[in-house]
């Protein structure tokens, strides 16, 4: 490893640390802005939220869901936690990378106090956001004297890229689900299931042993 690298591996704060950074941040007295999310494939988007994060404060730091709570689906991340963090590091408008070793960000909000907690703009809709969560952080945020800010960048989703060029679905299936998708919205689903629900489901199958004789 170079000694670039090992610059870069001095940003990184363990779970475990978070309380040193957050005691070195407030002996400077510097603002602080907050990101948050998996990060698992970077691209575009990403480099104009975090540049648009670092002109709010004098210290950006961004929090990164460690592997265990990413909850994306299957194979999923992508990239496990050590990777993300050192791919961040990288990147001068981000002063410090946290890898948060829990399943949301109100305890990093809780830990570091940001004056801004920075969100793409697909998130400025509460009512939409099925988890929750954005509420919640908000007011987080909030507790501490801090502001929810949203960023007007390129949007774009590291989980679409990774569903289109590196799923394990095959074509067949992508079309499928794409069809599906454009017929059926949210609210349908999620009435299907409710309806569903309802039922009595007997499930009834058999033991099957298969036999394999190496040759």
């Amino acid at each position: 490893m170079n000694n670039k690298l090992r610059d870069y591996s001095k940003k990184v704060y363990s779970w475990s640390d978070v309380s040193k950074l957050s005691e070195k941040l407030n002996s400077k007295a510097k603002s602080v802005a907050l990101c948050h999310g998996v990060f698992d494939l970077l691209h575009p988007g990403h480099i104009q939220h975090f540049n648009a994060a670092r002109e709010l404060a004098e210290v950006l730091i961004v929090s990164i869901t460690a592997d265990q709570y990413v909850n994306k689906g299957p194979g999923r991340p992508l990239f496990n936690q050590d990777i993300r963090a050192q791919t961040l590091s990288a990147l001068e408008s981000i002063d410090y990378i946290i890898i948060c070793e829990n399943p949301t960000a109100i305890e990093v909000i809780e830990e570091i106090k940001p004056d801004f907690y920075v969100k793409g703009l697909d998130y400025v809709s509460e009512s939409k956001d099925v988890t929750g969560m954005i509420a919640k952080e908000r007011l987080a945020v909030e507790k501490y004297g801090g502001k929810t800010h949203f960023t007007d960048e390129m949007t774009s989703s590291s989980s679409m890229l990774i569903n289109k060029f590196f799923s394990n679905i095959t074509l067949e299936s992508q079309d499928w689900i794409k069809k599906f998708k454009s017929e059926h919205g949210y609210d349908q689903v999620i009435e299907a299931l409710d309806k569903i629900s309802e039922l009595s489901i007997l499930i009834i199958g058999e033991t099957i042993i298969d036999q394999y004789t190496d040759c």
